[in-house]
């Protein structure tokens, strides 16, 4: 739904609706009182006033300044026809160009009126639901046409031989019919509280202006005189009034695509019939009209051309509806489809950190295994890497009689209390893997720890896994007491790059300390690798 805001307070603006209501004013005094000059004088000044204060609000009509800029072509058009009027009248005595012309000018407010309803229409209605609405309105209006046209003004005879003032006439005729029966068809189609209130007022004025002009078409084929002084009091009001309502409201700058469209309320299980039934009517109407001699045989044939073309349209209205549905179930299938496909990759993605996690992580302790430390060494143990780095290589002592006497469950148990214990060991600079049964892989990286000195550094760590690994654990049973547990771990220390920049040279050379410290010392100690000390 458009959404209306109060205008912002323009001085301008304010002072320009202030004098078309003045000026309109004076002019209705003045034709009151028969005062012809001064009614020719604020005549043009208030249809002057009133196209100014439109064309100033047409960037605050939004969606609907197509509708405004129509109506304001209108109500110029009236202003220059009353001053072709002071011309020919006061200047130009009865020149017949200027009277043409002026004439012709006064009829264009009424078409402007015709294409503003239409462009209202189809900024608030559905594409479909307007050309839908402009067929059932076009047939009928031209049905109401037909059977006025030959039942009360019968004196036309409309044919290939009448004269262009007549068939403009009858266009003129036409065009008041069919913004009476639009107005009509939207105000039943659509819910009217939807609209907003002062487009309301609108419709019912211009519903009145076009009642005028049946009036005056009505008077000029019986050629009487249609101008009357007293209803032009109304015909000037009436543009004054809209072009006041027109400068009041102020909607969001939304392009029509965007705009909150209205529903039409056909009824849908009978949609197929009531297009039958109107085409029918239409025809029916001109069988019975012919039958009585009030229309020709042209003028029927003519009335079968508008039920089929009102037919046919009907079917495309429906065969564009059928594909537009068609349309959105697609887009909306292919919606359905991509948040699927969407699903999938993601559980496809889960699925694959699952299986690269665990690919990269022992299963019984949660560390890294020995094929992660395959992608890690590239990092640590590469040519670009010119920092230090120490290679810890820790093999449990006594975890074999533990796992033969007491099982594989308090085997398991003291693996992962282990892990924990050495993963507690400066985890910001220190990489831990289990690299198989009871052997660890601890990688202290100098590049995370840098204000460290590295000799110390790497004496500390070795001082707190053995720290660590000496103290007892103590597992609890529910059934059973508790189990206490004595475990020690033998560490060889190899250094990058003094000892080697060769990854597997490295772990040789930490192994080879590891093996060396476990053969000479009893519970936990370490060892830096010396290569004099090779065997």
């Amino acid at each position: 739904m458009t959404s209306i805001t109060a205008p912002e307070h323009r001085p301008v603006k304010e002072l320009l609706r202030a004098g078309a209501c003045v000026l309109w004013l004076i002019y209705s005094a003045a034709t009151l009182l028969g005062n012809e000059l001064i009614l020719n004088i604020f005549s043009p000044l208030t249809a002057l006033f009133s196209s100014i204060l439109i064309v100033t609000s047409l960037k605050d009509l939004g969606a609907f300044r197509y509708t405004g800029m129509f109506f304001f072509v209108g109500v110029f058009s009236w202003f220059i026809s009353d001053l072709l009027l002071i011309l020919y009248t006061y200047f130009f005595i009865d020149d017949p160009i200027l009277t043409a012309i002026s004439d012709q000018l006064y009829l264009l407010p009424n078409y402007m009126i015709f294409i503003s309803a239409i462009a209202y229409s189809y900024t608030v209605l559905k594409k479909g639901d307007f050309y839908r609405v402009i067929v059932d309105t076009f047939g009928i209006a031209y049905t109401i046409y037909v059977i006025i046209i030959n039942v009360f003004m019968s004196d036309i005879d409309i044919d290939a031989s009448t004269d262009l003032s007549t068939l403009s006439l009858m266009m003129y005729f036409l065009a008041a019919l069919f913004v009476l029966t639009l107005l009509a068809m939207i105000s039943l189609e659509t819910n009217q509280s939807r609209h907003n209130g002062k487009f309301f007022i609108i419709a019912v004025i211009v519903f009145i202006y076009e009642l005028l002009e049946v009036r005056y078409t009505y008077y000029m084929t019986l050629e009487l005189d249609p101008e009357n002084i007293y209803l032009d009091i109304i015909y000037l009001g009436a543009i004054m009034i809209i072009s006041l309502l027109l400068s009041s409201i102020k909607t969001e700058a939304q392009k029509p695509a965007d705009f909150g469209k209205f529903p039409i309320y056909h009824f849908k299980p009978m949609q197929k019939a009531y297009m039958w039934i109107n085409g029918a009517l239409i025809s029916l109407i001109g069988v019975v009209l012919f039958a009585m001699s009030f229309i020709t045989s042209t003028e029927l044939y003519g009335m079968f051309i508008v039920a089929l073309a009102y037919i046919v349209v009907q079917k495309n209205m429906e065969s564009e509806d059928l594909y537009t549905a068609l349309l959105d179930l697609q887009k909306n299938e292919n919606a359905r489809l991509e948040q699927l496909v969407r699903e999938k990759t993601q559980e496809l993605q889960y699925v694959n950190d699952y299986l690269e996690k665990t690919s990269n992580i022992d299963a019984l302790t949660g560390l890294y295994n020995r094929r992660y430390f395959g992608f890690y060494e590239k990092t640590i143990f590469s040519s670009s890497n010119r920092n230090k780095a120490a290679v810890f290589s820790i093999d449990l002592n006594y975890f074999k009689p533990i796992n033969d006497n007491y099982g594989h469950d308090v085997g398991d148990y003291t693996l992962k209390e282990i892990s924990k214990r050495l993963y507690s060991i400066f985890p910001e600079c220190c990489t831990l893997f289990r690299m198989g049964g009871d052997e660890f892989l601890l990688v202290y990286d100098q590049s995370a720890d840098i204000s460290s000195d590295f000799n110390e550094k790497v004496i500390g760590i070795a001082n707190r896994i053995c720290t660590e690994t000496d103290k007892q654990i103590i597992m609890k049973r529910e059934n059973a007491d508790d189990l206490t547990l004595t475990i020690s771990a033998s560490i060889g220390i190899a250094l990058y790059p003094e000892h080697s920049t060769d990854v597997d040279e490295i772990l040789r050379a930490a192994d080879s300390a590891m093996y060396e410290t476990k053969h000479k010392f009893i519970g936990s100690s370490f060892k830096i690798y010396e290569k004099n000390s090779e065997a």
